[in-house]
């Protein structure tokens, strides 16, 4: 049986609530001091600490939740919940950053988490931990004195001294509204899409530009199929020699929904000579689903400008198709 509870540490490190005043004499303990808690609505309880790790009990979340190890199929069912988690935790990444942009004017170096990355726990105040990754095991004993050798105070260790930014208190709170928002969502794949324009925003920063470019993609194709399938909904019905007529019944929906004659291609051009789709969009959608098929195809390269522009007409199609306000501010920036 998988664990209840599953927690991150954000990376880059930072102090979230507030940070000491001086490091040369700082007391490694005040790292797993707890800043925030929270109940979200959707039966998800978070809990942040001073260090950046943050805390989700999926326990009340029933896509989340544990299940018994004891079934033929356990492997895969219980994959696929450590899944759920991580698409939540990935998208909470996003509101993160938005709500990083939006209230402090600051931005960071993206991160997504991958199940070896998760840190298992039994509950929220769970003080037992395990761990599948050497660094994230690292962060987490940085609170313990003892883990400090003797010959160097805290200020030379990368736990403590690579610490340069701040989050607030209000700005997680803002974060975890945002993913409410999300997690209750009327449409079924808000959640994928969002997880899915975490890992697009990270490729960005990771110069993957054709990663980059294909995931924000699946993203731009996915709403303009949600709102294909909204404008031939909402011309059901037309007026014709005064009388009121099906116009579009279910085998003409069917032909103009689910067949291959009307691709992403066709599809934008019909939104947009119908303002569905406002102009500028279909322009850039219309280069960046060019440069897809090059690289599908061919495997042409994906210049950076092309890859940023994809994932502006997915953040911009986020808010169009379902209303979703995300805004990740993205890092251009060699490593050396």
């Amino acid at each position: 049986m998988i664990s209840n509870a599953a927690a991150y540490y954000l990376w880059p490190t930072v102090w979230v609530g507030s940070s000491p005043s001086s490091v040369l004499d700082i007391d490694v303990k005040m790292l797993g001091e707890e800043v925030y808690r929270t109940d979200l609505p959707v039966g998800i309880k978070v809990k942040v600490l001073r260090e950046g790790m943050f805390i989700f009990d999926f326990s009340g979340w029933p896509p989340g939740c544990a299940i018994q190890n004891d079934k033929p199929d356990a492997f895969d069912a219980m994959a696929a919940v450590i899944l759920q988690r991580v698409a939540v935790i990935n998208t909470h990444l996003a509101c993160l950053y938005t709500a990083l942009s939006r209230r402090q004017h600051c931005a960071l170096d993206k991160m997504i988490v991958t199940p070896s990355e998760l840190i298992s726990l039994k509950s929220l105040d769970d003080t037992g931990m395990s761990f599948g990754d050497l660094r994230v095991c690292a962060l987490a004993l940085a609170r313990y004195p003892s883990t400090y050798t003797h010959s160097e105070t805290a200020i030379f260790d990368w736990r403590i001294n690579q610490r340069t930014t701040l989050v607030e208190v209000g700005t997680i709170a803002e974060s975890f509204k945002l993913l409410v928002a999300i997690l209750q969502h009327p449409t079924p794949h808000a959640l994928l899409v969002t997880d899915l324009f975490a890992r697009s925003c990270k490729a960005y920063e990771d110069h993957n530009y054709s990663l980059c470019l294909t995931v924000a993609w699946a993203i731009i194709e996915k709403l303009l199929q949600l709102l294909w399938e909204r404008y031939v909904e909402q011309n059901h019905e037309r007026e014709i020699d005064g009388v009121k007529v099906n116009f579009i019944n279910k085998t003409r929906r069917e032909k103009l929904t689910e067949s291959r004659d009307f691709n992403a291609s066709v599809i934008s051009e019909i939104l947009s000579i119908t303002n569905t789709l406002p102009f500028s969009l279909y322009q850039e959608i219309t280069k960046v689903r060019q440069t897809r098929n090059n690289w599908i195809h061919d495997l042409e390269p994906v210049s950076r400008e092309i890859a940023e522009t994809s994932v502006s007409m997915a953040t911009k199609l986020l808010n169009l198709a379902d209303g979703i306000n995300l805004d990740v501010p993205l890092i251009s920036r060699i490593h050396e």
